[in-house]
Protein backbone atom coordinates (compact mmCIF):
# COMPACT_ATOMS: atom_id res chain seq x y z
CA UNK A 1 0.00 0.00 0.00
CA UNK A 2 1.07 3.42 -0.75
CA UNK A 3 1.49 5.93 1.96
CA UNK A 4 0.62 9.57 1.56
CA UNK A 5 2.93 11.74 3.58
CA UNK A 6 0.52 14.61 3.89
CA UNK A 7 -2.48 12.74 5.28
CA UNK A 8 -0.56 10.13 7.31
CA UNK A 9 -2.98 7.28 6.68
CA UNK A 10 -2.68 4.22 4.49
CA UNK A 11 -4.49 4.24 1.24
CA UNK A 12 -5.38 0.88 -0.31
CA UNK A 13 -3.65 -0.06 -3.49
CA UNK A 14 -5.94 0.04 -6.50
CA UNK A 15 -4.48 -3.15 -7.94
CA UNK A 16 -5.30 -5.06 -4.74
CA UNK A 17 -8.83 -3.70 -4.80
CA UNK A 18 -9.25 -4.78 -8.44
CA UNK A 19 -7.87 -8.28 -7.74
CA UNK A 20 -10.18 -8.74 -4.78
CA UNK A 21 -13.23 -7.69 -6.82
CA UNK A 22 -12.29 -10.09 -9.62
CA UNK A 23 -11.86 -13.00 -7.21
CA UNK A 24 -15.22 -12.28 -5.59
CA UNK A 25 -16.97 -11.96 -8.96
CA UNK A 26 -15.76 -15.33 -10.14
CA UNK A 27 -16.63 -17.13 -6.89
CA UNK A 28 -19.90 -19.02 -6.32
CA UNK A 29 -20.66 -17.31 -3.01
CA UNK A 30 -21.00 -13.62 -3.38
CA UNK A 31 -20.15 -11.36 -0.51
CA UNK A 32 -23.42 -9.49 -0.73
CA UNK A 33 -25.37 -12.76 -0.57
CA UNK A 34 -23.76 -13.91 2.69
CA UNK A 35 -25.72 -13.19 5.83
CA UNK A 36 -23.67 -13.15 9.01
CA UNK A 37 -25.85 -14.18 11.92
CA UNK A 38 -25.88 -12.18 15.09
CA UNK A 39 -25.62 -13.81 18.53
CA UNK A 40 -29.35 -13.28 19.09
CA UNK A 41 -30.21 -15.04 15.82
CA UNK A 42 -27.92 -17.97 16.70
CA UNK A 43 -29.53 -18.26 20.15
CA UNK A 44 -33.05 -18.12 18.63
CA UNK A 45 -32.10 -20.86 16.14
CA UNK A 46 -30.68 -23.05 18.94
CA UNK A 47 -33.85 -22.53 21.00
CA UNK A 48 -35.99 -23.45 18.02
CA UNK A 49 -33.94 -26.63 17.43
CA UNK A 50 -34.22 -27.55 21.13
CA UNK A 51 -38.00 -27.02 21.04
CA UNK A 52 -38.25 -29.13 17.89
CA UNK A 53 -36.18 -31.95 19.47
CA UNK A 54 -38.31 -31.77 22.63
CA UNK A 55 -41.51 -31.93 20.59
CA UNK A 56 -40.16 -34.94 18.66
CA UNK A 57 -39.19 -36.75 21.88
CA UNK A 58 -42.59 -35.96 23.41
CA UNK A 59 -44.26 -37.29 20.27
CA UNK A 60 -42.11 -40.45 20.47
CA UNK A 61 -43.03 -40.91 24.16
CA UNK A 62 -46.71 -40.42 23.35
CA UNK A 63 -46.48 -42.93 20.52
CA UNK A 64 -44.73 -45.47 22.78
CA UNK A 65 -47.30 -44.89 25.53
CA UNK A 66 -50.14 -45.21 23.04
CA UNK A 67 -48.67 -48.45 21.66
CA UNK A 68 -48.30 -49.81 25.21
CA UNK A 69 -51.90 -48.87 26.03
CA UNK A 70 -53.11 -50.54 22.83
CA UNK A 71 -51.15 -53.71 23.71
CA UNK A 72 -52.68 -53.68 27.21
CA UNK A 73 -56.18 -53.22 25.76
CA UNK A 74 -55.54 -56.07 23.34
CA UNK A 75 -54.38 -58.32 26.20
CA UNK A 76 -57.47 -57.43 28.26
CA UNK A 77 -59.72 -58.07 25.27
CA UNK A 78 -58.04 -61.45 24.75
CA UNK A 79 -58.56 -62.34 28.43
CA UNK A 80 -62.22 -61.30 28.24
CA UNK A 81 -62.67 -63.31 25.04
CA UNK A 82 -61.10 -66.42 26.62
CA UNK A 83 -63.23 -66.03 29.77
CA UNK A 84 -66.37 -65.67 27.65
CA UNK A 85 -65.41 -68.78 25.68
CA UNK A 86 -64.95 -70.75 28.93
CA UNK A 87 -68.29 -69.49 30.25
CA UNK A 88 -70.00 -70.38 26.97
CA UNK A 89 -68.50 -73.89 27.10
CA UNK A 90 -69.64 -74.25 30.73
CA UNK A 91 -73.13 -73.00 29.83
CA UNK A 92 -73.29 -75.43 26.93
CA UNK A 93 -72.21 -78.30 29.19
CA UNK A 94 -74.80 -77.29 31.77
CA UNK A 95 -77.48 -77.13 29.10
CA UNK A 96 -76.53 -80.61 27.87
CA UNK A 97 -76.67 -81.93 31.43
CA UNK A 98 -80.09 -80.39 31.90
CA UNK A 99 -81.23 -82.00 28.64
CA UNK A 100 -79.93 -85.39 29.82
CA UNK A 101 -81.73 -84.98 33.14
CA UNK A 102 -84.94 -83.94 31.39
CA UNK A 103 -84.64 -87.00 29.17
CA UNK A 104 -84.01 -89.19 32.26
CA UNK A 105 -87.09 -87.72 33.99
CA UNK A 106 -89.16 -88.19 30.85
CA UNK A 107 -88.14 -91.84 30.71
CA UNK A 108 -88.82 -92.28 34.42
CA UNK A 109 -85.19 -92.84 35.47
CA UNK A 110 -85.24 -89.96 38.02
CA UNK A 111 -88.12 -88.32 39.80
CA UNK A 112 -88.48 -84.66 40.73
CA UNK A 113 -87.97 -85.28 44.46
CA UNK A 114 -84.19 -85.41 43.92
CA UNK A 115 -84.01 -81.93 42.36
CA UNK A 116 -81.93 -79.54 44.50
CA UNK A 117 -83.08 -75.96 43.97
CA UNK A 118 -80.03 -74.48 45.72
CA UNK A 119 -77.57 -75.98 43.23
CA UNK A 120 -80.04 -76.08 40.36
CA UNK A 121 -79.34 -79.75 39.63
CA UNK A 122 -80.37 -83.26 40.58
CA UNK A 123 -77.63 -83.57 43.17
CA UNK A 124 -80.10 -84.35 45.94
CA UNK A 125 -79.92 -88.04 45.04
CA UNK A 126 -76.17 -88.23 45.72
CA UNK A 127 -75.43 -90.97 48.29
CA UNK A 128 -79.07 -92.03 48.49
CA UNK A 129 -78.60 -95.40 46.81
CA UNK A 130 -78.49 -98.33 49.20
CA UNK A 131 -74.96 -99.62 49.75
CA UNK A 132 -74.25 -103.26 49.01
CA UNK A 133 -72.61 -105.51 51.64
CA UNK A 134 -69.18 -105.64 49.98
CA UNK A 135 -68.87 -101.83 49.77
CA UNK A 136 -70.06 -101.44 53.36
CA UNK A 137 -67.49 -104.01 54.61
CA UNK A 138 -64.70 -102.21 52.73
CA UNK A 139 -65.75 -98.87 54.16
CA UNK A 140 -65.88 -100.23 57.73
CA UNK A 141 -62.41 -101.78 57.33
CA UNK A 142 -60.95 -98.49 56.06
CA UNK A 143 -62.53 -96.45 58.85
CA UNK A 144 -61.47 -98.86 61.60
CA UNK A 145 -57.87 -99.01 60.31
CA UNK A 146 -57.62 -95.25 60.04
CA UNK A 147 -58.99 -94.81 63.54
CA UNK A 148 -56.44 -97.24 64.98
CA UNK A 149 -53.59 -95.66 63.03
CA UNK A 150 -54.50 -92.16 64.18
CA UNK A 151 -54.80 -93.14 67.83
CA UNK A 152 -51.44 -94.94 67.60
CA UNK A 153 -49.84 -91.83 66.11
CA UNK A 154 -51.22 -89.66 68.91
CA UNK A 155 -49.93 -92.07 71.56
CA UNK A 156 -46.47 -92.13 69.94
CA UNK A 157 -46.34 -88.34 69.76
CA UNK A 158 -47.39 -88.06 73.40
CA UNK A 159 -44.59 -90.43 74.46
CA UNK A 160 -42.03 -88.43 72.45
CA UNK A 161 -43.11 -85.16 74.05
CA UNK A 162 -42.96 -86.67 77.54
CA UNK A 163 -39.47 -88.01 76.87
CA UNK A 164 -38.25 -84.64 75.64
CA UNK A 165 -39.68 -82.85 78.65
CA UNK A 166 -38.08 -85.36 81.00
CA UNK A 167 -34.69 -84.77 79.35
CA UNK A 168 -34.93 -80.99 79.76
CA UNK A 169 -35.80 -81.20 83.47
CA UNK A 170 -32.27 -82.46 84.22
CA UNK A 171 -30.55 -79.49 82.57
CA UNK A 172 -29.26 -76.81 85.02
CA UNK A 173 -30.49 -73.39 83.99
CA UNK A 174 -28.67 -71.35 86.67
CA UNK A 175 -29.70 -67.98 87.97
CA UNK A 176 -29.84 -65.11 85.49
CA UNK A 177 -29.04 -61.75 87.11
CA UNK A 178 -31.49 -58.92 86.63
CA UNK A 179 -28.86 -56.62 85.12
CA UNK A 180 -27.87 -59.19 82.43
CA UNK A 181 -27.12 -57.54 79.07
CA UNK A 182 -27.21 -60.01 76.16
CA UNK A 183 -25.38 -57.65 73.78
CA UNK A 184 -22.51 -57.19 76.23
CA UNK A 185 -22.34 -60.95 76.70
CA UNK A 186 -22.15 -61.47 72.93
CA UNK A 187 -19.39 -58.83 72.66
CA UNK A 188 -17.42 -60.55 75.43
CA UNK A 189 -17.88 -63.91 73.69
CA UNK A 190 -16.61 -62.48 70.38
CA UNK A 191 -13.58 -60.91 72.13
CA UNK A 192 -12.86 -64.21 73.85
CA UNK A 193 -13.02 -66.08 70.54
CA UNK A 194 -10.66 -63.57 68.86
CA UNK A 195 -8.14 -63.91 71.69
CA UNK A 196 -8.31 -67.69 71.64
CA UNK A 197 -7.65 -67.79 67.88
CA UNK A 198 -4.44 -65.72 68.28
Amino acid sequence: MATNRNTEYEMPDLIEIRDRKNSVKSSVIKRWNVHFMTAEEIEAQNNQEALLAEANSAADEEAAKKAEEEAEELRRAQEIFERLEREAAADKEKELEEQRMAYAIANGDLDDSFYNETTGSYSGAYGMKPMDDDTKAQLDAIMSNNGNDISALFAQAEENVDALLADTDDLPLGDIPEDFDPEAAMAEQALFEENSEE
